[in-house]
């Protein structure tokens, strides 16, 4: 694959990026708010991958209150699997079948329950929890629940191929139906969806994490709802993550629909994620959610096996006042030979939980209330932010419209437009017969983007613009 000149477009707007910025923090929208100017290009691009980690992960909190807490994960800090077979005593507890036929649980989730165990009971002398996993495939869910010590899942084999954890799970199977296919993990969120009707996305996860400073490394998770013959595709999750500090390194996640959902703890609060050399692959929304997530050196692919036409990566529903969605930063962009050209978008901005669209023909159908804690303001406020920078992108992707809208027709009940910044989502409120002052909004001024490709090698011939290192 070849890939050609630098993109120096933002979004829609042919040569837009290089007027104004390429990566943004969130500006003065609600009172309060002491937002962060824009920053231009040139600063973005003369700075390093280090430099922008850090901007990106270095904040924790609730929007609008957040602080510094130096967060930085590297590499470093993850065990490895040469590591921990030189240490063998680093390893608390062991998955699997070893060699030197020592003790071992079977599963994941019962080494995970038994760590819970004696951490809740004040046994563990470590500051981190480290599960190895021996060579094999585990199939079952698997629920890790927040704990006074973070825990660290390693598969122990050469590479992250030989540790698969697997599961055939989607949103649409009932919860009856679901306890009697799999054995669920005590006192986990599981439970409480197996009294569902409809399970629904967030039930239907491989991996379920709830462990702030959760450590995922060389090993595989995947759903594999979609692979399955002779049954409909539907929403179907590898890996959920819903704490802060989550860091996943050397990882494949594995599904089609909605492969890897990036959750907060609550609507308004950071929950921070880092993603390093990394395969995640899908087809439609495959990496979703609204933490603030930076992918490293990680490879994005769009896979052809279902022939949909259309596909979309990703789906970040990220809140207005938070400072970051997801960041891509020298990442890989590709996509199955029989993926057609110019069928996929780098995103659509996904508002999670709306039943009707405040803009559009529908409209006013949609009662937001004047308090700013009103629970039809959680779609409004869930912009979606994401910025593609020094990466590659291969040609499945449309150059022309990178971005794409949730619903394009203004009489659908979950039409919205593309919300490029923050002008955008003022105007759409306007549009829509809303007054902004009313409900409590100031407008941002310079502008906040929301939705930024920039310094990109694109696999199709485009006019080289911006010059980025």
């Amino acid at each position: 694959m070849r890939f050609g000149a630098l993109s120096d477009r933002m979004g829609l707007t042919a040569r837009h990026a290089a007027l104004t910025i390429a990566l943004s923090l969130a500006a003065a929208f609600m009172p309060g708010w002491a937002g962060t100017q824009a920053m231009p290009p040139q600063h973005i691009a003369s700075g390093d991958a280090h430099s922008l980690k850090q901007m990106v992960l270095a904040s924790a909190g609730h929007v609008g209150a957040l602080v510094r807490d130096g967060w930085m994960p590297i590499s470093a800090h993850v065990p490895t699997p040469s590591a921990l077979k030189s240490r063998p005593r680093s390893v608390h507890y062991r998955v699997g079948n070893f060699a030197d036929g020592g003790a071992a649980y079977p599963s994941v989730q019962e080494a995970i329950d038994a760590a819970r165990n004696d951490a809740l009971q004040g046994l563990l002398t470590t500051d981190r929890i480290v599960i190895g996993i021996a060579p094999g495939m585990y199939p079952g869910l698997v629920f890790v629940p927040h704990l006074p010590l973070p825990i660290s899942l390693i598969g122990l084999g050469d590479s992250p191929q030989e540790v698969r954890l697997v599961a055939d799970l989607a949103a649409g199977e009932a919860g009856s139906q679901m306890k009697l296919r799999y054995t669920l993990p005590k006192d986990s969120p599981y439970q409480a969806c197996a009294f569902r009707p409809i399970i629904g996305t967030a039930c239907s996860p491989v991996v379920w994490v709830r462990n702030k400073g959760f450590q995922l490394s060389n090993l595989t998770i995947e759903n594999t709802h979609a692979v399955q013959t002779g049954r409909s595709a539907q929403q179907a999750v590898a890996l959920s993550t819903e704490a802060d500090q989550v860091h996943l390194s050397r990882v494949h996640l594995v599904g089609h629909q909605d492969t890897l959902y990036l959750r907060t703890p609550s609507n308004r609060e950071i929950a921070r994620v880092f993603v390093e050399h990394t395969h995640v692959s899908g087809d439609v929304d495959f990496i979703f959610g609204s933490a603030t997530a930076f992918f490293a050196h990680s490879q994005i692919h769009t896979k052809g096996t279902r022939n949909l036409g259309r596909t979309w990566i990703a789906a970040p529903s990220t809140h207005l006042l938070s400072p970051f969605g997801f960041v891509f930063e020298a990442c890989e962009f590709t996509a199955d030979a029989n993926v057609p050209p110019a069928t996929s978008h780098l995103a659509r901005q996904w508002f999670a939980g709306a039943r009707c669209s405040p803009y559009g023909n529908t409209g006013m159908q949609c009662d937001l209330g004047e308090n700013s804690s009103d629970p039809l303001r959680t779609p409004l406020e869930a912009v979606g932010k994401m910025s593609v920078y020094r990466s590659k992108i291969a040609v499945h992707v449309d150059h022309r419209s990178a971005w794409a809208p949730w619903q394009s027709d203004p009489d659908h009940p979950a039409y919205r437009p593309i919300q490029l910044n923050s002008d955008d989502f003022w105007r759409n409120l306007v549009l829509g017969k809303r007054d902004p002052v009313a409900m409590g909004y100031s407008r941002t001024s310079p502008m906040e983007h929301f939705l930024v490709e920039h310094c990109n090698w694109w696999s199709v011939d485009r006019a080289e613009g911006t010059k980025c290192p």
